[in-house]
């Protein structure tokens, strides 16, 4: 309940952005002239941050639900490698608890 309610919380800010962000640069006024982004003015803020307060999360309930065993084997494996422009890219895979496989990339710079 407590994951549910953190990822709501990161999933809202999110959306949030991304609706904000979102916008094709043109937009046809009714009237049939079009308008280049920026030119509007920006709406007024619906959200009055002075009146929000974080939720309460204990502290311990948080370090057990990000609680892993230190002493597992993650099976990591590298499947594949390359370089180029500088950059070394690597593929990995690591296996987590319930034996699920994870896909990964390290990029590093490489001379």
């Amino acid at each position: 309940m407590l994951r549910r309610r953190v990822l709501a919380i990161g999933l809202a800010s999110l959306s949030a952005v991304l609706t904000g962000g979102c916008g094709t640069g043109e937009a046809a006024e009714p009237g049939g002239e079009k308008k280049t982004f920026g030119d509007e003015t920006p709406p007024s803020p619906t959200f009055d941050p002075a009146g929000y307060s974080a939720p309460k999360i204990d502290i311990d309930q948080l370090r057990k639900l990000y609680a892993y065993d230190r002493k597992a084997n993650l099976d990591v494996e590298l499947t594949g490698s390359q370089e180029s422009a500088g950059l070394r890219i690597e593929d990995l895979t690591y296996t987590v608890a319930k034996k699920v496989t994870i896909p990964l990339y390290v990029v590093s710079p490489y001379s």
